[in-house]
């Protein structure tokens, strides 16, 4: 009894300053379910929560109401372990995905936006309607509105004088420790009149700068502003100023006062709409803005008939059955981990703290690793045949090769409408039977076992992505290395 109150105070301890260390506006650690707000139309609704991977999506994040007045990879394979998935709840509000339920009034009021220190605009200032983004280009969210969207509204009502488009920085560096400095740069561009080119450019090679630290960064920005016809040491000097940085604060901190809390997020003449969405909505918004009727559409969303049980107090018991997992069965630590491959903050800890904890307690036969899946389908349409198509890989003896490459090419599948042809394509280059692996997957062989994880996650309490058990003991969110090392020990001086 002693051992196990050590262990419930250094996990308190630990968690608690996980907690502290999040507090903020760019904080959070985890995709959550939440609950969208929807736009009546006749007849039927469309869902105007975010539209998340997403991350994030419908994988986006929550922006709350705003207010009148703005207030200030390890190679072993792993063995076959059991079936069940993972979601957490979201600790802290601000990042890509929703951080809370969110629930605009009947009638919200729209806010006024200062369009004077804007990144970038687009389109008539005259035009009906004004549109204002704000963005990180580091989000992959924003980049799928980038390259999906974006175009669409820029041809249709951009171009044809409807929309004013203002783009606004809102990058979040605790997730995207580069966002900032892509920001810079994009104003540095637009000092040269290159801020769209810049802009697009930017988001198209997101994959090319993004996670590899600020110096390096900057070297593949400048070397984008030079394939642009730029003046590259004009250019460099102006990011190296820090000339725009001020101002770049300047609109983070009008968006949390506005109650943004995720990218991307939108304000149509003022009245807030979250997320990467599609299309589709927007050409609603727009239309019932034009006539003036868009507060008139904000109406809240029924509340689900059943929620997730709050977060485990105390240690439970979850079977591992035969889900995958890697490490020596009979270690005396077991970390069962509730995942969505669609997820940001997965990704995250797949590729910055697992690796930890493999080489420093897997190897060691300290810890069993096991997988579950909990692909939020609300958020991240994809990420149930992502399970699938790991489990379908699995049966070919390679479900931790397909594992590491679904997280490792998330933003090239995650959006995509024919993700059985890209994960079939996965499954060749690494050595599979692909008309077997086609198979499992189209006929779904693998769907029940990925849906009763989920159930399995919501009946011990996970609400989001990642969500872990260690020894039983809850843990939610994309926390570092350090909380799980502690964690470990703790339970090995048992």
């Amino acid at each position: 009894m002693k051992c196990k109150n050590k262990f419930n105070i250094v996990l308190l301890f630990i968690l608690l300053l996980a907690l502290l260390a999040a507090c903020g506006p760019d904080a959070p650690t985890s995709d959550t379910a939440f609950e969208p707000f929807t736009i009546q139309e006749e007849g039927g609704e469309t869902d105007a929560a975010a539209v998340v991977d997403n991350a994030d999506a419908v994988g986006t994040t929550a922006v709350e109401p705003a207010a009148v007045e703005p207030t200030a990879k390890p190679t072993k394979e792993p063995t076959a372990v059991s079936d069940q998935e993972e979601k957490v709840d979201e600790p802290e509000p601000a990042a890509e995905q929703a951080a809370e339920p969110v629930t605009p009034p009947a009638a919200p009021t729209p806010v006024t936006v200062i369009l004077e220190d804007a990144a970038g605009r687009f389109g008539d200032a005259d035009a009906p309607i004004t549109v204002v983004e704000y963005t990180d280009y580091q989000c992959p969210f924003c980049e799928r509105h980038v390259t999906e969207t974006m175009p669409q509204i820029m041809a249709e009502f951009v171009d044809t004088g409807l929309v004013q488009y203002i783009i606004k920085d809102y990058p979040l560096d605790s997730l995207h420790p580069e966002a900032r400095i892509a920001a810079a740069a994009a104003r540095c561009a637009a000092d040269q009149e290159a801020y769209g080119l810049m802009h697009d450019a930017i988001f198209e090679q997101q994959s090319l700068w993004s996670g590899i630290g600020s110096e390096r960064a900057t070297g593949v920005i400048v070397g984008i502003a030079s394939s642009l016809g730029m003046d590259t040491a004009v250019f460099s000097e102006c990011i190296e100023s820090g000339k725009h940085d001020a101002v770049i604060q300047q609109n983070l901190e009008e968006g949390m006062a506005l109650g943004v809390t995720g990218t991307p997020a939108f304000f149509i003449d003022g009245y807030p709409v979250t997320g990467a969405q599609p299309i589709e909505l927007f050409r609603y918004a727009f239309e019932l803005a034009e006539k003036g009727e868009l507060a008139a559409a904000y109406v809240p969303q029924e509340q689900p008939t059943q929620e997730a049980p709050p977060p485990p107090s105390e240690p439970v018991d979850i079977p591992i059955g035969s889900s995958y997992a890697v490490g020596d069965p009979d270690a005396p630590v077991v970390i069962i981990e509730y995942t969505d491959f669609q997820c940001p903050f997965c990704v995250r800890h797949q590729q910055q703290t697992f690796p930890q904890i493999y080489d420093n307690f897997i190897e060691s036969g300290d810890v069993y690793y096991v997988y579950k899946d909990f692909p939020l389908s609300s958020i991240h349409p994809q990420a149930v045949k992502a399970s699938e198509a790991a489990r379908c890989a699995g049966d070919q003896k390679a479900y931790r090769e397909m594992h590491d490459q679904l997280f490792d090419t998330q933003q090239e599948w995650s959006g995509q409408s024919d993700v059985i042809a890209i994960f079939t394509t996965y499954a060749g280059e690494l050595g599979l039977d692909t008309a077997v692996f086609n198979q499992c997957l189209t006929d779904g062989e693998h769907e029940i076992e990925v849906l009763s994880n989920v159930e399995e996650g919501l009946e011990n309490g996970v609400g989001g992505t990642p969500a872990f058990f260690i020894n039983g003991h809850f843990i939610s969110g994309a926390q570092p290395y350090t909380v799980f090392e502690q964690a470990i020990l703790s339970l090995l001086d048992e």
